[in-house]
């Protein structure tokens, strides 16, 4: 019996494997989400009135990394409906994106805790860089190796959507700057490039 050499994995029953328990990871992780946010004690109306008004930074972090994660998840389901097999480079690219995904819900609840502390807005914006970063490196390995994509795939394409995906991440490590500068438009960079990077895959 002759032994493959071709390490890679190119089968659509192993590329499905690898999609779903991806899928897995960031169903787990967008629900983790809302542990981060407390449930204030019983108290009177005024109280929890109060209550429910100092835990905006904690709703605001849950709702701006709901849509991160969304986003990446998007951007991981553009990314496989190009590609119709893995080499092992990306199977390990992967995983350090899905453990990246995994420790979001950390930085969230770091932010959504101390949101006015710059520490804590330079934690959350690197962590969410590098979730972005990862996902667009696995666009530059698999740009070079185009038989990982399907055949009706036009390369140019994909080196827009390879484009595309660094925006995303390069937005919220700006950000990181403006911690230290000017803290309170950081909230809005986060906003602008969330909103912004999907809408340019149009053009």
């Amino acid at each position: 019996m002759r032994r493959r050499n071709n390490p890679d994995i190119d089968s659509v029953r192993g590329t499905q494997r690898i999609i779903n328990f991806s899928d897995a990871v960031f169903a787990v992780a967008i629900t983790l989400l809302v542990v981060q946010i407390p449930i204030p004690l019983k108290a009177s109306t005024q109280e929890l009135g109060d209550d429910l008004v100092d835990g905006f930074p904690m709703f605001f972090s849950f709702a701006i990394t709901f849509g991160v994660i969304a986003l990446l998840w998007l951007k991981h389901l553009h990314f496989n409906n190009h590609v119709k097999r893995y080499s092992v480079g990306l199977i390990w690219l992967n995983f350090l994106f899905l453990m990246v995904i995994a420790f979001l819900p950390y930085p969230t609840g770091v932010y959504g805790t101390h949101s006015s502390d710059e520490v804590a807005q330079v934690f959350y914006a690197i962590s969410v860089s590098a979730a972005g970063f990862l996902p667009a490196f696995m666009w530059v390995i698999a740009l070079r190796q185009p038989a990982l994509f399907h055949d009706d795939v036009e390369m140019e394409e994909a080196r827009h959507s390879a484009r595309i995906s660094f925006l995303m991440p390069t937005g919220f490590a700006i950000s990181a700057v403006f911690c230290y500068v000017y803290p309170p438009a950081v909230e809005y960079i986060w906003i602008g490039f969330a909103i912004i990077s999907p809408l340019l895959r149009k053009f």
